[in-house]
């Protein structure tokens, strides 16, 4: 039955096709996917999808495969799509800071080409040599310079994107203002695939700054309100500062009793180095013994790391949660993690982000069935503080019957209703999103 179904993927030129064994390659968490194709263009890309809504086949959208694990698991999967061989820029000019990037690009290779004219695009995705510019808008994840240099929907400028009726859509443009059309992008950034898939993004970028500076330091216990407290005193405002506890086997770092800190500076020469002093100066006051130092591209290698905690799995026995809120309680919640830590026996890491406020949780257990013993419990302690946190990465079993949005937007009636006008046969990606859609 499904054999006579792929039989329209194979005859659409510009594609590549696979099946059996050669598609099982593609895997969303424990499923894996009956065939795929790897379209070279976007015409490529429309037909596959008018092929497979026509033909009853579900689709998911594919890119370096970082974030699969995100949302429910789809109710199944038929067709893998994957973006792979639709990478690279497509127009840029470094004088209007404005880029136009296929989607299959991964983030690292954009990095480079901007990097060429003295300019970036601030949204730090995990592991950056497979992490995609479409999965990026896709998950609408920002990393954590989010709270200096805004979300992807703040820097997107125009899309294009593939719809299952087979035709194309876009909006925006190669100018920072623009207001051609409908705003597509805020509607696609974040939606996870389910409405249409990217083929091409516009950016804003941004000139990168002469200097980088990247400081850690190993927190003895009571020191960080202290130090927080004189971060907004700094001449030059960090980029990034982020409270780490745990991730022993992810950072390289000294760890003291209440963790590090990570600070990312970004200015120009002498801005860095007085802000630099103030911060050493801060940190003996507190009480923090110093410091490791990292400039240039060991800055950003050090960055790179810890933006790498957003992907950090621990195959079967680990599961992450992204909190939103004010970092003010981090004493608060930091306490009620340790205590869940100790009477569930699970190890507990996190990540806070004092400037973008966001808290990233990773519990692990000492084997898979532990995990599914202690996990509901903590998902549970952890909604009751935090109703909205999102289940970033778990088990199948947890996506399958743990709210992995957290409770129910109001919205869900008018969301449900844009998923029937975009996809009325549930082709893309059906059953991952908030409410199951």
């Amino acid at each position: 039955m499904l054999t006579e179904a792929f039989a329209p993927l194979r005859e659409i030129t510009d594609l590549e096709f696979v099946e059996g064994s050669q598609a099982g390659v593609y895997r969303i968490g424990e499923q894996r996917a009956r065939a795929a194709v790897r379209p070279r263009t976007h015409a490529a890309v429309a037909a596959a999808l008018r092929a497979c809504s026509s033909s009853g086949l579900s689709v998911v959208p594919y890119g370096g495969g970082t974030a699969q694990a995100l949302g429910h698991p789809p109710h199944r999967i038929d067709v893998v799509l994957s973006l792979e061989l639709l990478r690279g820029i497509h127009a840029y000019d470094p004088h209007d800071l404005t880029i136009s990037v296929e989607a299959g690009t991964t983030l690292a290779e954009l990095s480079v080409a901007l990097a060429r004219a003295g300019q970036h695009l601030p949204l730090d995705g995990a592991l950056p040599t497979r992490g995609t510019v479409g999965g990026l808008l896709a998950t609408g994840h920002a990393g954590w310079r989010a709270g200096t240099y805004g979300r992807p929907r703040d820097l997107l400028i125009g899309l294009r994107v593939a719809l299952v009726d087979g035709t194309e859509a876009f909006s925006g443009g190669m100018v920072v203002k623009n207001v051609t059309g409908y705003d597509l992008g805020k509607l696609h950034t974040g939606a996870l695939g389910t409405l249409g898939i990217i083929l091409r993004a516009n950016f804003k970028v941004l000139p990168l700054r002469p200097s980088r500076r990247f400081v850690a330091a190993a927190l003895p216990k009571g020191t960080l309100p202290a130090i927080l407290a004189r971060l907004d005193a700094l001449v030059l405002r960090p980029s990034a500062a982020v409270v780490l506890r745990g991730w022993e086997g992810e950072l390289p770092w000294e760890r003291g009793e209440d963790g590090r800190i990570a600070i990312s500076l970004e200015g120009a020469n002498g801005e860095i180095d007085r802000a630099t002093r103030e911060l050493r100066s801060a940190l003996g006051a507190a009480g923090v013994p110093g410091a490791a130092i990292f400039d240039g591209p060991q800055a950003d290698a050090a960055l790179a790391q810890v933006n790498d905690l957003w992907g950090a799995e621990i195959g079967g026995r680990s599961a992450a949660y992204r909190i939103r809120g004010d970092m003010e309680r981090l004493g608060d919640w930091s306490a009620m993690l340790d205590r869940l830590a100790a009477a569930e026996q699970m190890a507990v890491d996190y990540a806070a982000d004092m400037l973008g406020g966001e808290l990233l949780v990773r519990l692990s257990s000492a084997t898979g069935h532990a995990l599914r013993t202690s996990l509901p419990l903590c998902d549970e302690t952890i909604r009751a503080q935090s109703p909205g946190a999102r289940l970033l990465h778990a088990p199948e079993w947890a996506r399958r019957e743990l709210p992995v949005w957290g409770g129910e937007p109001s919205a869900l009636g008018r969301m449900r209703e844009i998923k029937r006008a975009f996809d009325p046969s549930g082709t893309l990606n059906f059953g991952r999103y908030v409410g199951k859609i």
